[in-house]
């Protein structure tokens, strides 16, 4: 009995275990079939994508670039997108800046390609593809934050090299020193602002291109160079930079000398003349010919007349630059009086200059720049020049001096011309007829009101004395001829009465 009890008991265990099994193997097939349904991939048909692709739109909360599509079809999400910044070559920029200074190149110089049609079709296709998993949980990203896709821009490497390349020479710049721009109201010297010089590396600016174009980073690129200082600073200058040196004469003459001297004035007017350097007015000015623009007036010829010439009046601009030079106290490297005198300056206070002869140089010993500033006010008929630097080293203020130290008379002489009759005299108007005269010419130094030192020769002059010449005429004048004549013959006359005597006068021998 005991036996088959245990019989009937294992028989019923086993009848509990199959059915368990069944359970078991119907809810794994569920489980199976579900996870089957829930992630299987089934793929779209090529016919079924383009079938999407053509008459889809889609899914609202998808933005590409920042850009929402939703509703849109496929061409129009691609137009929209390619007009939006970096979805195309035509609106595809990468901006580069240094310093104040931007450069930008564009998707058609670095040949750009982007993926936008592979874009476009994955976020088409996200809830509608893929497995019935993955479409699930693509409506609920959906209905939640959306999608967001970037469209990958790329450069063709060679394009990409050339323009980076030519950007670096680009941007590699010397450094521009402050440029002098005359005087203010004030008489203070004004500068343009420096500007430092950059030295770019073209292989390391390829390298930060390549990784932003890696990262699909194309903010502004801040290039990396090598600063180069300019030499002085415009604060530098303008705190280094007074009045030093001023003259003025007054200009006058025939409308050709007066536009001379009006052009030459504007030709040194700005001039810079850098520590060390000499100044060359002859070079400065340029040949005084009628093809450069110079007009004829009249200059000395010969050393004792005058005669129409290019350029006459340069000499009295080059003289009142010589004035103010001796009041800067800057070094006269070359300076020749007139061999006349002169009418617009004293004696000893000249700078005679002629294309390819004389010269007027001087040099600029002071530690920074001198400025030159002429102006020939037509107005009043005043040139003045002014020279502008740094305070004398040694404090002084300057004073010049310049003393005829003799007259040289001129003599008067005759010259005989056979051509003019006896009697002719008159004077020789072909040459300037003058008394010369010799003259020194010193500088003096004070500080603080005291006079340092004795006063210094600088220069010595000599002036020609131009003889009076009067020419006379030596051809004889022939007597005249007198002309014949004929005793009248005497008209009877009645007998006079008788009267009482009287003197008779003097005949008239003609």
């Amino acid at each position: 009995m005991a036996k088959k009890g245990n019989s009937e008991k294992k028989g019923f265990f086993s009848k509990k275990r199959n059915i368990l099994i069944l359970i078991l193997t119907v809810a794994l097939l569920f489980l199976g079939g579900a996870a089957a349904w829930a992630f299987i991939d089934q793929p779209l048909s090529d016919e079924e994508i383009a079938h999407i692709l053509q008459t889809g739109v889609f899914h609202d909360n998808i933005r590409i670039n920042g850009l929402e599509v939703g509703g849109l079809t496929f061409d129009q999400a691609r137009d929209k997108v390619e007009a939006g910044k970096n979805g195309s070559t035509a609106t595809f920029a990468l901006t580069f800046r240094l310093d104040s200074e931007e450069w930008s190149r564009k998707g058609a110089d670095l040949k750009i390609k982007t993926d936008i049609e592979d874009v476009l079709e994955e976020a088409m296709l996200v809830e509608k593809s893929g497995s019935n998993w993955d479409k699930m949980t693509a409506r609920n990203q959906l209905g939640d934050e959306g999608y967001d896709y970037t469209v990958t821009v790329t450069a063709d490497p060679a394009a990409l090299k050339t323009q980076v390349d030519a950007l670096a020479e680009e941007a590699t710049t010397e450094p521009e020193e402050p440029v002098f721009q005359g005087v203010d109201a004030n008489g203070k010297a004004m500068f343009s602002d420096e500007k430092t010089g950059y030295v770019v590396d073209a292989n390391a600016l390829l390298k930060t291109v390549q990784e932003r174009f890696e990262n699909q980073d194309f903010s502004p690129i801040q290039m990396s160079a090598k600063a180069i200082a300019p030499k002085a600073t415009a604060e530098e200058l303008r705190e280094n930079t007074v009045l030093i040196g001023e003259f003025t004469t007054t200009y006058s003459g025939s409308s050709n000398r007066r536009k001379n001297v009006e052009k030459a004035a504007g030709i040194i007017n700005n001039q810079i003349v850098q520590p060390g350097e000499v100044f060359d007015m002859n070079e400065v000015l340029g040949p005084r010919t009628r093809a450069g623009g110079w007009l004829d007036a009249m200059g000395i010829i010969g050393g004792n007349r005058y005669q129409l010439e290019p350029g006459g009046g340069v000499c009295q601009v080059s003289s009142t630059l010589f004035n103010a030079v001796m009041y800067a106290d800057l070094k006269i490297e070359e300076r020749w009086n007139h061999s006349l005198r002169s009418s617009y300056v004293p004696n000893g206070r000249d700078a005679t200059i002629s294309t390819g002869g004389k010269n007027f140089r001087f040099r600029n010993t002071r530690s920074h720049p001198v400025y030159i500033v002429a102006i020939a006010d037509k107005s009043r008929s005043r040139l003045t020049v002014r020279i502008y630097g740094p305070p004398h080293p040694e404090g002084y203020t300057v004073q010049v001096t310049a003393v005829t130290t003799s007259v040289i008379k001129a003599k008067t002489i005759t010259k005989a011309d056979p051509t003019k009759p006896e009697g002719y005299k008159e004077l020789d108007k072909s040459i300037e007829s003058q008394n010369g005269a010799t003259a020194n010419t010193y500088v003096t130094y004070y500080k603080d009101g005291k006079q340092v030192g004795e006063r210094k020769l600088l220069f010595t002059s000599k002036y020609n004395a131009v003889p009076y010449v009067y020419i006379v005429g030596t051809k004889p004048v022939p007597s005249p001829t007198p002309e014949p004549t004929t005793k009248p013959t005497p008209k009877p006359t009645k007998e006079p009465k008788p009267t009482v005597p009287t003197e008779e006068p003097d005949s008239e021998d003609s």
